[in-house]
């Protein structure tokens, strides 16, 4: 039987999402916000998107895609849907799981992609809702193309991401939701969401490139490309240490994290960081970020660095590299990092050892006796 699969944001990766799926034979329906509907109206008007990819790395199909459903009425792209992949910026986690909490039903698997812990914001987002429904919510690692719509119903991608590591909550269910999202994209299970969330490098390889590169961004009158510029010794070494420290923290809750050059090239034993950079053909040719309100800026600070530095301090794990450059990102983009940062207390994780909490996301459930 055809799955029908509730595609949610309208961007970069929804419309590739959207288009690649129906292409290859699902049901897809497409939601975007209303506040930006007027960025797709001609796919509004014939639900048509034009899918390019580069013959590489690109994604699984191309051509043009008619969507069964384009819409910006959430409950009617989630009704009946067997799966719901949420491609967001994570700043839209919170609002979205509220009004979502309202229309998932029985048997619905909800995945974030990425994730970096929202997972536990839609958790706590549907118990404040008291959402008795049986679902699945699960998150990947990062997303799963590296595209840009270059034109209004023009997606494009450079590369497809495979395998993506799937974290799933609780993790007791996670073949549960392996099985049911089989076909749909490469998805290789870890332990747990938290496993996942430890090996979501945009915060790692996008603040230092960003933040050391922030004059030359400002000065290229949106001609800059972070991947093929910003990359040099010093960008990569910098990068490098802060990397250390993601790997410090992950290693104290009981993982077994990979490298960022592992993450970055898909192989065990990769070139050094500035190899797997410059020239990587699925990133140097992607522009931007082109102004400090970048998602490059806004998002990985905020809901990575911000939450990985509050899991290193409860775990007895310093994070000097990270605790600055969250703080000078803060000044940057102007917003109080650490109270408006994803935090653990918005998780509803905040006191809790590393057992309570490894233990809670295998489970579900609080307490000593989960």
């Amino acid at each position: 039987m055809q799955q029908k699969i509730a595609i949610l944001g309208g961007g970069n990766a929804g419309q590739s999402s959207a288009a690649e799926l129906s292409l290859l034979g699902f049901e897809c329906r497409l939601y975007q916000d209303p506040k930006f509907v007027d960025e797709m109206k001609g796919v509004f008007e014939t639900k048509k998107i034009k899918l390019g990819r580069d013959v590489k790395g690109g994604c699984r199909a191309e051509g043009v895609a008619t969507v069964s459903m384009v819409t910006s009425d959430m409950a009617k792209a989630v009704k009946g849907a067997d799966v719901i992949l949420c491609h967001l910026p994570a700043f839209a986690h919170a609002a979205v799981a509220a009004e979502l909490a309202d229309y998932v039903e029985d048997g619905q698997i909800i995945v974030l992609l990425p994730g970096t812990l929202g997972t536990l914001v839609f958790v706590e987002a549907f118990r404040k809702k008291g959402v008795a429904k049986d679902v699945i919510i699960a998150e990947t690692n990062t997303n799963s193309y590296d595209a840009r719509v270059l034109e209004p119903g023009y997606a494009y991608v450079y590369k497809i991401n495979a395998p993506l590591q799937l974290g799933v909550f609780p993790a007791a269910r996670t073949k549960e939701a392996i099985d049911k999202l089989q076909g749909i994209y490469n998805f290789v299970p870890v332990e747990d969401i938290l496993e996942a969330a430890f090996h979501s490098h945009n915060p790692v390889i996008h603040t230092p490139a960003c933040i050391m590169s922030v004059s030359r961004i400002e000065r290229s009158k949106g001609e800059f490309y972070l991947y093929e510029e910003a990359f040099g010794p010093t960008v990569c070494r910098v990068t490098k240490m802060l990397d250390n420290e993601r790997i410090a923290v992950a290693k104290a809750y009981g993982y077994h994290p990979l490298t960022i050059e592992q993450l970055l090239s898909g192989l065990e034993q990769p070139g050094d960081l500035f190899k797997e950079t410059n020239g990587n053909p699925g990133l140097c040719y992607i522009k931007g970020p082109t102004s400090v309100q970048n998602r490059y800026f806004t998002e990985d600070g905020l809901n990575g660095l911000v939450p990985w530095s509050q899991l290193g301090k409860a775990a007895g794990i310093p994070t000097p590299l990270m605790d600055a450059f969250a703080t000078i990102e803060g000044a940057v983009i102007e917003r109080d990092m650490w109270n408006e940062g994803r935090s653990l207390k918005s998780m509803g994780i905040d006191n809790m050892s590393v057992e309570e909490l490894r233990r809670y996301l295998r489970t579900g459930k609080c307490g000593k006796g989960a």
